[in-house]
């Protein structure tokens, strides 16, 4: 069965429980870019980002008998990234929050751009490490998961007040450390 756009990831996922694997297909493309984001910015580590968002998925499919109906498919697997991203930092204890090599993609046609690119991603990163790690976690999930508020507080398990205030004051330091960055000054004053 051919899915589309517009059906509901929660009635994807039951297709998928019934053995559509083509359901679960289109749920790993519509989760799997917005899966990596959130995690990569949570370890700036692109390479145990992408072993994470295929755990998440392989979580998804052994547990899939213990999802609880009306349950937002978003929010249970962001959970399940999440709790992945929480157990490789506590076995990876060094300094996972520093940016080492962080990768952009690269218009192989256009070195300004790959420079500038490069260049962005840089600071973005450098930004989001020096955040508190609950304020880094609700920004990466809100700006890169692109999840809800509520979803947001249904993956942290805090109230959605906690969520707006962490957002907030996450989303203001973000401001605040990006304000002086211009990629595209070029010295001319």
């Amino acid at each position: 069965m051919g899915q589309n756009n517009a059906t509901s990831d929660e009635k994807l996922f039951a297709d998928y429980r019934e053995g559509d694997s083509a359901a679960f297909e289109t749920l790993f493309s519509r989760y799997q870019n917005r899966l990596y984001r959130y995690v990569e910015r949570m370890l700036n580590d692109p390479s145990a980002a992408e072993d994470i968002v295929i755990e998440t998925f392989l979580r998804v499919h052994r547990y899939s008998k213990s999802y609880r109906e009306g349950t937002k498919f978003a929010g249970w697997v962001f959970t399940i990234a999440r709790n992945q991203s929480r157990t490789w930092i506590k076995q990876n204890r060094r300094l996972w929050w520093l940016p080492f090599g962080v990768k952009a993609p690269m218009p192989a046609d256009n070195p300004t751009a790959i420079a500038e690119n490069a260049d962005i991603r840089k600071h973005v990163a450098i930004a989001f490490a020096t955040l508190p790690e609950r304020q880094r976690e609700v920004c990466s999930l809100r700006l890169l998961g692109e999840l809800s508020l509520n979803e947001i507080a249904d993956v942290v398990g805090v109230s959605l007040g906690t969520i707006k205030s962490r957002l907030f004051y996450g989303q203001r330091r973000l401001r605040d450390l990006l304000a002086d960055f211009n990629p595209n000054q070029d010295g001319k004053g």
